[in-house]
């Protein structure tokens, strides 16, 4: 972790260096997309986090989650449980249910912050 989140302290986000890998070809619907995110701490129970996702399409698996877009656009179709796709930008606030099935559509570069359950495990 190159930043962290401590008390009285800042961190820009949108600056942040997000470490990204290529994802598992199973992952994959179109292009080359890579994802990473960087833990920035925890607040009581909750983990702290910055993920970012680069222009492609690809299929997740959530976690309990409430996310804000910072940086970028996507759509998310829900396969399971079905629910209606949006579209999230800046400035959206999103809460996904552990083991929500989604398709991720990004057409440019998607950064969001992110707080999920300590006990979670975030996948890249």
């Amino acid at each position: 972790m190159s930043e962290s989140l401590e008390t009285a302290s800042c961190v820009q986000a949108r600056e942040l260096v997000v470490p990204v890998q290529t994802l598992p070809t199973e992952l994959v619907v179109t292009g080359t997309p890579r994802a990473g995110s960087v833990t920035l701490g925890r607040f009581g129970e909750i983990e702290v986090g910055v993920w970012e996702h680069s222009a492609g399409a690809s299929t997740d698996s959530e976690v309990d989650e409430v996310f804000i877009v910072i940086d970028g656009c996507a759509t998310i179709e829900f396969i399971t449980p079905p629910a209606p796709t949006m579209t999230v930008s800046v400035g959206d606030i999103v809460r996904l249910a552990a083991g929500m099935q989604t398709r991720w559509t990004i057409n440019e570069r998607l950064r969001k912050v992110y707080l999920i359950a300590a006990d979670e495990h975030r996948a890249e």
